[in-house]
């Protein structure tokens, strides 16, 4: 009976041992690049002869190893196309590479798959992770709390977020593939003064993030097929000359204060093109076309919207939810099922110096949105000129009403101004002559001697005989503004980073010559002078 209960305890106990071991083997051994530059255990397939450049000699696979730990800085590790592969599944996953509190270091050539981490970057400065392929992590390549760091050039794809920043600046994210993944292709949170250039951002589910991140500058991205190309939360940020494009959500999502957005191409989404939910932001230059809403404010104030062509969307531009005292100016909306809209209580706001043709509906003025100031517009060949409803003591006058079916709509309660009074005059109706063929031009004035009425509370006391001179919006005049902003922000980041001035100074001219050809092309935006 003893010798029995012997026998259980002793398998017993050799069961447990056996699972011990084997629990520790299913974790797999740790590489250390340690500080002294030594590699350890001694058998991993990384060489050094010098203790500065780091080579991988094979694949550093789970359940053998379980990551490297780098140690020490000033170093170079080249992976020589080797893989390091964990097992994301098991426990721990953990970081292919960690590098942690080091700096100086260039990582490239690597294959990391199947962890938490990708490559994680933590309060490390002056590195470069460049060249290497990223997949099927957690986080693809994560930096935490760093500076002056360059991520460029690598493939990370099929991650849960591709690439991440977080808590650091002034760091370079250039020339990625960061796509098909399954949240963020490129997040940053709480970061400022980065680069975010000539990146490939397709088919996440949100292509380019900013979470409380400001001073950035966005250029040259393409950030499509996604739930929202580019979505923007902090201030003082550039983002210029991107394609946000096919995203099955929105185009660019400004949710903060004080940015710019100008000089992309923002088509084809399915909702609107560019969503503003803040204020006090420059949206300029920019290609707005085929999306559901082109450009759409939603309780949005001090806003300037210049110079953009908005064609082909459903809502062209449109003002919602008191959005008020913007500036809409010289835009080219065309061909838009609706083109500008003040809508719910919008008030305060100027239109002035658009081209508001072919929509089916060019202005509309509806509930409560008083007090805007219409002027200076070219509104041609729309089914309605102009629609208002219940909004009064919007000032309509210096404008164009061309070949429109209906010029003006009124419904109901809406008593507005329509003239600016002698000697300025009202606005130019192409219709004037066939509803009073009678009339006379007043003393050489320039102005008809009967007024044109559209209802018993909207009339235009001094319509003009001729289409008022509109001028064209001159947009070149922002655009060395928005160039030399770029190139400073570029040039800061260039001094502190050096090794990538040949780089960046070749692709930064093509991008801007290119960007150029497209902004120029679009300066006339503005209505042109007409005969008289």
């Amino acid at each position: 009976m003893v010798s029995g209960i012997f026998l259980i305890v002793f398998l017993v106990g050799t069961f447990v041992l056996a699972s011990k071991i084997q629990l520790a083997n299913a974790q797999g051994t740790t590489i250390y690049i340690n500080s002294d530059g030594s590699v350890s255990p001694s058998y991993a397939p990384i060489s050094t002869v010098d203790n500065v450049t780091y080579t991988f000699t094979g694949n550093i696979t789970y359940p053998t190893y379980s990551g490297i730990v780098v140690e020490r800085g000033n170093i170079v590790i080249d992976g020589n196309g080797y893989s390091v592969i964990g097992n994301r599944s098991g426990f721990p996953s953990g970081a292919g590479l960690n590098l942690t509190s080091i700096s100086n270091m260039r990582l490239w050539n690597i294959n990391i798959e199947r962890f938490y981490y990708g490559i994680y970057v933590s309060s490390s400065n002056n590195l470069t992770v460049t060249c290497n392929n990223v997949t099927q992590n957690t986080y693809g390549i994560d930096v935490d709390s760093s500076l002056n760091d360059t991520v460029s050039g690598n493939n990370a794809v099929l991650n849960e977020d591709g690439i991440d920043l977080v808590s650091s600046s002034n760091n370079s994210v250039s020339g990625n593939n960061a796509t098909e993944n399954a949240q963020y292709g490129i997040e940053f949170e709480d970061g400022s003064d980065n680069i975010i250039a000539w990146n490939n951002a397709t088919g996440n589910a949100a292509g380019i993030d900013f979470f409380h991140s400001s001073n950035n500058t966005v250029i040259g991205n393409y950030a499509t097929e996604s739930s929202v190309g580019i979505d923007l939360t902090g201030s003082y940020n550039v983002v210029r000359g991107n394609d946000a494009t096919a995203n099955y959500g929105n185009g660019i999502v400004v949710d903060s204060f004080n940015n710019t957005v100008c000089g992309n191409n923002v088509i084809s989404n399915t909702q609107d093109g560019i969503y503003l939910l803040s204020s006090s932001n420059v949206i300029s230059g920019n290609d707005v076309m085929s999306n559901g809403y082109g450009i759409y404010l939603s309780n949005s104030s001090n806003n300037a919207l210049c110079g953009n062509n908005v064609t082909q969307n459903g809502y062209g531009i449109y003002l919602f939810d008191s959005s008020n005292i913007n500036i809409v100016s010289g835009n080219d909306v065309t061909a838009n099922s609706f083109g500008i809209w003040l809508d719910y209580i919008s008030n305060n706001n100027v239109v002035n110096g658009n081209n508001i043709a072919k929509n089916d509906e060019g202005i509309g003025i509806l509930y409560s949105s008083n007090n805007n100031a219409i002027s200076g517009n070219n509104i041609t060949a729309n089914n309605f000129g102009i629609f208002l409803n219940s909004s009064s003591n919007n000032k309509i006058c210096c404008n164009n009403f061309v070949n429109n079916e209906v010029q003006v709509v009124v419904s109901s309660n809406s008593t507005n101004v329509w003239d600016n009074g002698y000697p300025s005059g009202g606005n130019y109706w192409s219709d004037y002559r066939i509803k009073y063929p009678k009339a006379v031009e007043n003393d050489s004035s320039g102005m008809w001697n009967t007024a044109y009425v559209i209802d018993a509370n909207n009339t235009d006391q001094y319509p003009l005989v001729n289409q008022t001179a509109i001028p064209e919006f001159q947009l070149f005049l922002l655009l060395p503004l928005f160039i030399i902003m770029t190139l400073l922000a570029v040039g800061i980041h260039i001094k502190k980073h050096p090794h990538l001035k040949s780089v960046t100074t070749k692709q930064l001219n093509a991008h801007w010559n290119k960007k150029q050809i497209l902004i120029s092309a679009q300066i006339s935006f503005g209505p042109r002078q007409l005969n008289k």
